[in-house]
C-alpha cells in the first residue's frame, strides 16, 4: 500500500499581534501543497513589555483565528527566546553566525513536532535548517504589513488598523482590552516618535 507522507511545514513569528500578512504566509503554504503547519509562537517568555505587549495565550488565540480559516491542520507551539543577536534579513552571515544559529535550530527541532519544510524569510533561521537537511521556502505575499506598524499606528495616531486584522480579532482585542494595553506599552516602545510629534526632539 503506497501511503504518501503528510507534508508538514514550520513557520515562526512573534504574532504581536497576528495580522493579514501572516494569513498570506499560511495561504501560501497551502498553495505549496502543505497539509499541516507547525506554528512556533516565538519569544513566548516576553510579554507586557515593548515589542511584546501581548501574552503568549493572547498571541496564540489571535493567530489561531487565521489558521482556522485556512482549513489546514495546525499545531501552535509557544517557545521562549532561545536565540541571541539574530541578524536582519539583509545582513551577511559568517561562519560563527551559522554555527551559533545551527545550535539554535537544533534546539528548535528538538522541541517541535516533526516537519520537512520551513517557510522562513530570515536566513539566520533558514540557512542552518537548510544545512540540517530541511527544505526551505521563502514566504511570498502582496501585503506589506508588520506588527510593529500596527502597534505604532495605534500608539501614535489611534489608528486601529482594522483593515489589517480579522473582524473576530478586533472584537477579541476590544473584549480583552488589548488596544489599551498596546497603547500603554507603546508609550515606552515609541517614546522617541511620541516626543517628536510633541515637538520635544
Amino acid at each position: 500500500m503506497n501511503m504518501e507522507k503528510k507534508k508538514i511545514a514550520l513557520v515562526i513569528a512573534r504574532y504581536q499581534p497576528a495580522h493579514i500578512s501572516h494569513m498570506e504566509v499560511f495561504e501560501f503554504a497551502k498553495a505549496q501543497g502543505i497539509e499541516k503547519l507547525v506554528v512556533v509562537k516565538g519569544s513566548a517568555d516576553k510579554y507586557r513589555i515593548p515589542r511584546h505587549p501581548f501574552t503568549p495565550n493572547e498571541c496564540c488565540d489571535m493567530v489561531e483565528m487565521y489558521l482556522k480559516r485556512t482549513g489546514l491542520e495546525y499545531e501552535i507551539v509557544p517557545m521562549e527566546d532561545v536565540s541571541q543577536n539574530i541578524k536582519q534579513d539583509d545582513e551577511e552571515l559568517n561562519d560563527d553566525d551559522i554555527e551559533r544559529y545551527t545550535r539554535y535550530a537544533k534546539q528548535l527541532i528538538a522541541r517541535v513536532p516533526g516537519f520537512d519544510t520551513a517557510i522562513v524569510g530570515n536566513p539566520t533561521i533558514g540557512t542552518p535548517l537548510e544545512r540540517l537537511g530541511y527544505r526551505i521556502i521563502k514566504p511570498q505575499g502582496e501585503i506589506n504589513c508588520s506588527a510593529t506598524y500596527i502597534r505604532r499606528e495605534y500608539t501614535l495616531h489611534n489608528d486601529r488598523c482594522e483593515d489589517l486584522l480579522l473582524p473576530e480579532q478586533v472584537r477579541y482585542m476590544d473584549e480583552k482590552g488589548l488596544y489599551d494595553i498596546m497603547k500603554e506599552i507603546g508609550k515606552e516602545e515609541f517614546k522617541r516618535e511620541i516626543a517628536s510629534l510633541q515637538g520635544g526632539i
